[in-house]
């Protein structure tokens, strides 16, 4: 059981579900990864109430979110109304597009639920680009906005 998690804990269940961790920053609050799924398909990771320091720091909740810009506000909201998972929250601002999964462990979760968790969300960011730019409808490859 764990009743946190920290940086060593996300790269290990990013790169489980076939992520690489390309950046880790960490603040005085908690950390932030990016982690990338191929080229221009990325995920983020924020740690938040953490406690200790560095990348030491223990985080009772997390939340991991994908991001898209499409080519205009209307097509942004149009787009999300075709998102809808379980355990994630669909945003729009303009044209960007976030789908994001927080979660809170305080009282203790398994290892492998934060790493299934960390898992479907990489597999429904997928079926949420699918859902935007349907595959047999599109040759342009999804561009994800830098953070």
């Amino acid at each position: 059981m764990i009743a946190a998690v920290k940086v060593a804990d996300m790269r290990e269940f990013l790169t489980d579900a076939g992520a690489t961790v390309d950046k880790v920053e960490v603040t005085k609050d908690g950390f932030h990864i990016t982690a990338s799924l191929g080229r221009e398909r990325h995920v983020w990771v924020e740690g938040m109430d953490c406690k200790g320091d560095g990348e030491a720091q223990a985080c009772p909740e997390f939340s991991i979110s994908a991001r898209w810009t499409l080519e205009s506000a209307a097509r942004a909201t149009a787009a999300a109304r075709d998102i809808s998972f379980a355990y994630t929250t669909v945003n729009t601002d303009g044209r960007n597009i976030e789908l994001s999964r927080m979660d809170f462990i305080p009282d203790g979760v398994t290892r492998n639920h934060v790493r299934s968790a960390v898992a479907e969300f990489i597999e429904l960011r997928s079926a949420a680009e699918n859902a935007i730019w349907p595959p047999a409808k599109s040759t342009r490859p999804p561009k994800t906005p830098a953070k």
